[in-house]
C-alpha cells in the first residue's frame, strides 16, 4: 500500500480462476519455489467493474497493449504498459510509462526492470526461477530455428540463471517436459482454451489457440477433439479459429503445426483466408483437409502466434460478416 496515495498495487491475473487448473507447469513450478497459488488474484475474484464505476482502478498492463472487448471500457485507466507484441498504439494519452519492444518473452522486459532496480526490490533465488522460466520456454532455450530469442533475452537469461543457481540446458528439458506432459493427458476442450486469445474484426469473431506438445494431426483425427472443437467454437460463438501448435520431434527438433477452422456456410472466408495464410512466409505444407478445417505443417518454425495473429486479423479488416450467427 502507498500511504502517500493511498493506493494498492495488487497483481491480478487476467483470466477466471477455474482456469488456472489448466496451467499444469505454472502450478509445479509454484509449488516448487513456495507460492502458495490460494494466494493468487484472479479476475473473476476482483470487481473492477465497480471500482471502474467508482473512480478507484488504474491499470498497468503487462504481455498485451490492447484490452480485450469486454474490458474496453477500461482504456481511459491504462497508466503503464510492458508487453513484446505489436504496439497497437493505444492509451497514449493515458499511459506515463510504455515499454513495448519486440523481445522473445514479456517476462525479459519485467525481469530488466527488477534486475535494475536491486536496490529497492528483493531478487532472491526462486523469484529468479519463476522468471527465467517464460523466458526459456517462450524462446524454445534460445534454439536457433526458432529465432525468438533476442540480446535483451540472452542478457536477463544469463543474469537471472546465476541468481537462480540452476543449469540452463537441464532446467528447460525439465520444464518442457511438464509443459508436454500436461498436454498429452489434459482433455481436447481443455487445451483449445488454455492458451486462448481473441480478435473482434469487421463483425467477425476470431479466436486462437495455441498448445505445446500436440501433434496436430493425430490430435485432430481423434473424434474426441472433433467433439470438443464443435462446442469450443459453438460456446463461444466464433466464427473462425486458428489453432497453433509446437512440439520436438526424436531428434529434439522443433516442428510447428496449424490448423484453420471456418464455420459451415462461410465457404468464400475460408478459401480466401487459407489463400492469404498460405501465400504468407510461414510456409505452410498441407497435410489434411476435413470439411470445415484445413491441418498444415508449418515448416518456418520461426513464426509463432504472435506473427499469423496480426495477418489473420488483417485479413478481415477488408471483410464484413454477412453469414449466420
Amino acid at each position: 500500500m502507498n500511504n502517500q496515495q493511498n493506493s494498492f498495487y495488487v497483481p491480478v491475473l487476467n483470466f477466471p480462476q477455474q482456469l488456472f487448473r489448466l496451467r499444469y507447469d505454472c502450478a509445479i513450478l509454484f509449488k516448487e519455489t513456495g507460492v502458495n497459488v490460494d494466494d493468487l488474484l484472479f479476475r473473476d475474484e476482483i470487481e473492477l467493474d465497480s471500482l471502474f464505476q467508482s473512480s478507484r482502478l488504474r491499470l498497468h498492463l503487462t504481455d498485451h497493449n490492447k484490452l480485450s472487448e469486454k474490458q474496453a471500457s477500461f482504456g481511459p485507466v491504462v497508466e503503464e504498459i510492458i508487453d513484446h507484441h505489436a504496439d497497437e498504439k493505444l492509451y497514449l494519452s493515458t499511459t506515463s510509462k510504455r515499454v513495448i519492444e519486440s523481445v522473445g518473452s514479456a517476462t525479459t522486459l519485467v525481469s530488466l526492470l527488477f534486475l535494475d532496480n536491486q536496490d529497492k526490490l528483493q531478487l532472491d533465488q526462486n523469484l529468479a526461477r519463476i522468471l527465467i522460466s517464460p523466458i526459456i520456454i517462450d524462446t524454445f532455450n534460445f534454439n536457433p530455428t526458432s529465432a525468438r530469442g533476442t540480446p535483451k533475452d540472452q542478457k536477463a537469461a544469463s543474469l537471472l540463471l546465476k541468481i537462480a543457481g540452476i543449469d540452463q540446458n537441464s532446467y528447460y528439458l525439465s520444464l518442457r517436459k511438464k509443459k508436454e506432459e500436461g498436454a498429452l493427458s489434459a482433455p481436447p476442450y481443455d487445451i483449445l482454451q488454455s492458451d486462448y486469445k481473441e480478435a473482434h474484426q469487421s463483425g467477425f469473431k476470431i479466436g486462437f489457440s495455441s498448445a505445446t506438445g500436440i501433434k496436430l494431426k493425430e490430435w485432430l483425427s481423434q473424434d474426441s477433439t472433433i467433439s470438443a472443437l464443435e462446442s469450443f467454437t459453438k460456446e463461444l460463438d466464433i466464427q473462425v479459429l486458428v489453432l497453433a501448435t509446437s512440439y520436438n520431434d526424436q531428434n529434439d527438433d522443433l516442428k510447428r503445426g496449424l490448423a484453420v477452422w471456418v464455420k459451415e456456410g462461410l465457404d468464400d472466408v475460408r478459401k480466401n483466408l487459407v489463400a492469404r495464410l498460405e501465400d504468407s512466409d510461414f510456409s505452410l505444407e498441407l497435410i489434411d483437409e476435413n470439411g470445415t478445417i484445413r491441418v498444415y505443417q508449418q515448416l518456418n518454425v520461426a513464426a509463432t502466434r504472435k506473427q499469423i495473429m496480426p495477418l489473420v486479423v488483417n485479413f478481415f479488416s477488408s471483410l464484413t460478416f454477412s453469414g449466420e450467427n
